[in-house]
């Protein structure tokens, strides 16, 4: 109930900052305004037990570390939905939980050993991909052992790909780095070369890229007094996603770490390659999938019920209802109408242009 009520906290000042943000257009004025509210939030509504957990790090770590490589090793994990802490999953995920950097703690070292066991040894995907997010965080504050570790399995081809991106994206965000910044960007594109007509498709791949970007790499960039910057063109990118959720979700974000103004630019350079007969197939659908990211943002200002603060990307709705109109087709569909394929464009199917539509308004 604590957690709940944190939350609707943390998304009341998200809310305020879009309102002040929308009045100032400097360069990702909404996102630092939530990071400085977050951090003020953080202080005045600290965990209950932060202060005992990280006492409790400090003078039993050999225990904890060692309860946790036992109940990894039983793994007894009996179904009962009456109790919060039930099995050993339930247990090593307390454990995990319970840890608060200190920097103060003399056997850090220690704590990063066993991060890298969890990530090397642990059964549940989430509970590694948890020991890499805290391993990360001690790296940025300067830990070499750390640090090395991420460095050394970046290249880690061995590795399940979903921990091998996340990997990558976590030495993007210490530094830098063009080769690493380009193994991300190679795989967003590759994913983006299928062709599709479901509008429920998911794009595994841009899904790992994007919710690491968004929940990792923009806020612990900002976190440790790094540039930003470096990593939008990933975002960018993925606003041409063929999976309609990576596509809204990195939509917004990039608003958030830019401006209306920056927003409005990419709506003129898609609406103009959209809207150009010249354009090749590929830039033409990445156009296509790119504006429906753009109508999904203004979709939500609409919702604000506020006009003053819409988001005026005109003309998007109206372009792909000219791919395909409602008619009545008994002998098809004695229910409803159903949606025809219209209109003179050439480098969409008939198939593809009644999806197109069909996409826009999916939820």
């Amino acid at each position: 109930m604590k957690r709940l009520f944190l939350l609707i906290v943390f998304v009341v000042l998200l809310f305020c900052d879009l309102l002040k943000a929308e009045n100032n257009s400097n360069w990702g004025e909404w996102f630092k305004l939530g990071m400085e509210n977050g951090k003020k939030f953080m202080k005045k509504f600290q965990p209950p037990n932060k202060k005992r957990d990280m006492e409790k790090w400090r003078k039993q770590k050999d225990k904890i570390i060692s309860d946790y490589k036992f109940y990894l090793e039983r793994d007894e994990n009996p179904e009962d939905q009456n109790c919060e802490v039930c099995g050993d999953k339930d247990r090593r995920r307390e454990i995990l939980a319970s840890y608060y950097y200190d920097k103060t703690d003399p056997e850090i070292d220690k704590v990063v050993d066993f991060f890298i066991f969890v990530i090397e040894n642990e059964k549940v995907n989430g509970f590694k991909t948890n020991a890499l997010n805290k391993l990360l965080r001690i790296a940025l504050t300067g830990n070499e052992k750390a640090k090395n570790y991420i460095i050394k399995q970046k290249d880690n081809t061995s590795l399940p790909k979903y921990l091998l991106l996340r990997y990558k994206i976590s030495y993007l965000i210490m530094k830098d780095d063009k080769a690493t910044f380009d193994y991300l960007m190679n795989i967003i594109k590759k994913a983006q070369e299928v062709e599709t007509t479901d509008i429920k498709y998911v794009s595994n791949d841009e899904r790992i890229i994007a919710w690491f970007l968004m929940g990792n790499y923009f806020p612990l960039r900002y976190t440790y007094y790094k540039d930003y910057n470096y990593g939008l063109p990933l975002l960018r990118q993925l606003f041409c996603s063929r999976d309609k959720i990576v596509g809204d979700r990195s939509c917004f974000t990039y608003y958030r770490l830019t401006n209306r103004k920056e927003m409005e630019r990419i709506y003129k350079e898609c609406w103009k390659k959209a809207n150009d007969k010249t354009t090749p197939r590929k830039e033409y659908l990445d156009a296509l999938y790119c504006l429906q990211s753009l109508y999904a943002l203004q979709r939500w200002f609409d919702g604000l019920g506020d006009s003053k603060r819409k988001i005026g990307f005109k003309g998007i709705w109206s372009y792909f209802n000219n791919f395909a109109i409602l008619e009545y087709k008994p002998e098809i569909n004695k229910e409803r109408c159903i949606l025809v394929p219209c209109g003179n464009e050439k480098r969409v199917s008939d198939k593809e242009k009644v999806y197109f539509l069909e996409r826009l308004d999916y939820q």
